[in-house]
């Protein structure tokens, strides 16, 4: 018999979901689509992650809460799979300051889509990736699931010097073309959970 075609990758519909809960601060998550795990851009999109929300010295970490103060955590995240994936933006902040939380990170992909990365930025993506890479080999469970995911989505697995290779090789070009491709439409979808009710329904995503 012939096996049945594959199922159509899902499609991403932006969307607002609200849960009003009685706790001590709104946790939101911000997300937009991504790429699945072996998409030959994934590095683009790593390197992107990196620069928007992964660590302290990301730009929404040093905007929205080092200089601006408005939340307790924020950090962006990739979740892939096989045939999808999704950039995902977690902040948690105080109610009064849902709204421009909100603001201020739609601002700041706006920014990476519409103005060209700079050198020393994008050079310390690079070596923040790599080291970040590094640190998970001290792991036996992280090595253990990175070569399981390889298996599973490539098929076979790859050495730590073609990894590193393939972060060199994204030029700014291409990371630029990945922000766009991420957050020019401005297609985001929100989720939001805590005490709503003191500032009314969450905002909508335009």
């Amino acid at each position: 018999a012939v096996p049945p075609p594959p199922p159509a990758p899902p499609v991403a519909t932006p969307a607002t979901i609200a849960k009003d809960r009685d706790v001590s601060q709104v946790h939101l998550c911000l997300g937009v689509e991504g790429l699945p795990y072996a998409h030959r851009d994934r590095y683009a999109l790593n390197l992107l992650n990196t620069v928007l929300g992964g660590g302290m010295s990301s730009r929404l970490f040093q905007e929205v809460r080092e200089k601006r103060g408005l939340v307790y955590s924020i950090y962006s995240y990739l979740a892939s799979y096989r045939d999808a994936g999704l950039l995902v933006i977690y902040a948690g902040c105080g109610e009064a300051a849902l709204e421009e939380v909100i603001g201020c990170i739609r601002e700041e992909c706006a920014r990476l889509a519409g103005r060209p990365i700079e050198a020393e930025e994008f050079r310390r993506a690079k070596e923040q990736l790599k080291g970040n890479l590094l640190l998970g080999l001290e792991s036996t469970s992280s090595r253990m699931t990175r070569l399981a995911k390889m298996q599973m989505y490539f098929g076979r697995t790859f050495s730590l010097d073609a990894i590193i290779r393939g972060i060199e090789e994204v030029s700014p070009e291409r990371f630029q073309q990945m922000a766009q491709a991420c957050f020019a439409g401005g297609r985001f979808t929100l989720t939001t959970i805590g005490p709503l009710a003191r500032v009314g329904a969450a905002p909508v995503p335009a």
